[in-house]
């Protein structure tokens, strides 16, 4: 080699260190198939089987600002199984929307993906934080989550999304999946990636899930962001099916992820109470003026359980489930769930819906604040 190309090289060897490299997913390569252990998948094996509900609105998750007597509330919930996939955009819209207030001494509703990120995002904003809640990790609904990177799972409806959701969704959906890579490595593995597989036997193109609800479906906007799927060969698997494949997904140990968010929000000064809210005009006890609520699912969790373990009958839990909750967290739901009835030709079920919520609602609500005071 002369001396001129030698150099040459080096020039080029540094002008391309220097350079800002088009980022791509970083992920465990697809090949080759790993040895896997086989699954001792007993009944004696069971040791805790949990049921919760998704906080799921048809128009997605409601990222407002409200004034509830002289407090200014940000909502920030309603997020269907996108809940720990969306938390750190999500909640950094929340944070913009609440520093933009003026108050440095906020207040956070909630411990769960959505009421942590919102806080450790308001520390780093420069505000005092306190987190109250009637439930911390593990006890809170979000710890039974499976921790699976699903940011569109179950977000919206597609037929019931503002025409500018897209585009905010993928903006949180990148804003959370740049947070979670600087999760990777750290100790215990709060967040790591790992592979998947699917079998099935049929000729189809792959495994396919139907969903009664038409769901909006987002993905396509951040095919970027991880390794695709792919099928395995014949003969190159162990699995008793004709087909399988395997992509590399993120993963969150939520035992671990949530205590690294507990302690990274304390080691910041953050303070945790326990307390538990049953009407809006309880805020008015806080000593905060901005207040992020990252509540919205438990009171809809309840009714269903006695529903499901009590053997409500279906008219009321349309009417308790559908209204009084769906009042709390948006009448989107509410109003949903009256016109699919309707056309599935369950009018007077609609009608009872429609009418039991306002009639029912109040006494429903009287109820529910006698319960808990007890």
């Amino acid at each position: 080699m002369n001396r001129r190309d030698f150099l040459g090289g080096i020039a080029l060897a540094s002008l391309t260190g220097c350079a800002r490299r088009v980022r791509t997913a970083a992920a465990p390569s697809i090949e080759p198939l790993p040895k896997l252990m086989p699954i001792r998948a007993d009944l004696d094996r069971i040791f805790r089987v949990t049921v919760c509900l998704r906080p799921f609105r048809a128009a997605g998750p409601r990222l407002e600002v409200e004034r509830v007597g002289d407090k200014t509330v940000v909502h920030n919930y309603g997020h269907g199984g996108s809940g720990w996939s969306l938390s750190w955009g999500s909640s950094s819209v929340a944070v913009e929307k609440a520093m933009a207030v003026g108050e440095k001494d906020v207040a956070v509703i909630g411990c769960g993906a959505l009421g942590l990120t919102s806080a450790i995002l308001l520390q780093r904003a420069g505000a005092k934080v306190t987190i109250y809640a009637k439930e911390r990790p593990p006890e809170v609904r979000s710890a039974r989550a499976t921790g699976s990177w699903t940011p569109d799972s179950r977000i919206a409806l597609t037929n019931s999304v503002a025409p500018d959701f897209p585009a905010l969704w993928e903006k949180m959906c990148r804003t959370s999946f740049h947070m979670y890579e600087s999760y990777l490595g750290m100790a215990g593995n709060p967040v790591e990636w790992t592979d998947r597989y699917a079998l099935w036997d049929d000729e189809r193109a792959g495994p396919e899930r139907k969903d009664a609800l038409d769901f909006a479906r987002f993905q396509n906007r951040v095919r970027d962001l991880t390794p695709r799927g792919h099928e395995l060969p014949p003969g190159s698997h162990p699995f008793p099916t004709r087909h399988a494949s395997r992509n590399s997904s993120l993963t969150f140990n939520i035992a671990g992820y949530s205590r690294q968010l507990v302690n990274d929000f304390l080691v910041e000064g953050g303070r945790i109470e326990r307390t538990e809210f049953h009407t809006p005009s309880e805020l008015s006890q806080l000593t905060q003026k901005v207040v992020i609520n990252a509540t919205g699912s438990f009171a809809l969790g309840f009714l269903t359980g006695l529903a499901l373990y009590h053997a409500f009958p279906k008219t009321p839990k349309v009417i308790l489930g559908t209204g009084l909750c769906g009042a709390y967290t948006t009448f989107s739901t509410f109003t949903f769930e009256t016109v699919r009835l309707a056309e599935d030709g369950s009018s007077s079920e609609a009608l009872r819906n429609l009418l039991g919520t306002l009639v029912v609602g109040a006494a429903a609500a009287a109820a529910g604040l006698a319960l808990a005071s007890l």
